[in-house]
């Protein structure tokens, strides 16, 4: 595992990016757990599309963010836009972990940090989203969270 030098002492610290589709699952899903990582060793990344979420998370969590238009929708353009950026983020940024927790994030995110070569990637099932749909939509929806 590489590490990174941490600004405030020298001791190394493992790059992670969290990464969630909308702002909102990063406020409620993770909440305080950026800032006890970072608090604890990791120098932390958030990653997530626009939203009013993030005043209060940039307070809350004290770690830095990089804002990736991602939607919930399947919509193959922009999905495509969505892979490219943070493929780009993760070959600049390298970082030593990469973990995604909602289904658009994780399919992008964990595809991205492949391509990039980031050699830990994680996803959690955070929201059981397919459970409510039907047919096509339900296949792909199931497809994405394994």
């Amino acid at each position: 595992m590489r590490y990174h030098s941490n600004e405030e002492d020298s001791d190394p610290m493992p790059k992670l990016i969290r990464i969630t589709t909308a702002p909102l699952s990063l406020k409620y899903l993770l909440s305080n757990q950026m800032r006890y990582m970072h608090e604890n060793g990791f120098e932390v990344l958030m990653v997530s599309s626009d939203g009013k979420e993030w005043p209060d998370l940039l307070a809350n969590e004290k770690c830095p963010n990089r804002i990736i238009p991602m939607t919930r929708q399947i919509t193959p353009f922009k999905d495509l836009v969505s892979l490219w950026r943070l493929y780009r983020l993760f070959r600049k940024e390298k970082p030593d972990i990469v973990h995604s927790h909602t289904p658009k994030a994780g399919l992008l995110a964990m595809l991205a940090a492949k391509l990039a070569g980031v050699k830990i990637r994680i996803h959690t099932i955070a929201g059981l989203r397919f459970m409510t749909a039907t047919g096509f939509k339900k296949r792909i929806l199931v497809f994405m969270e394994n």
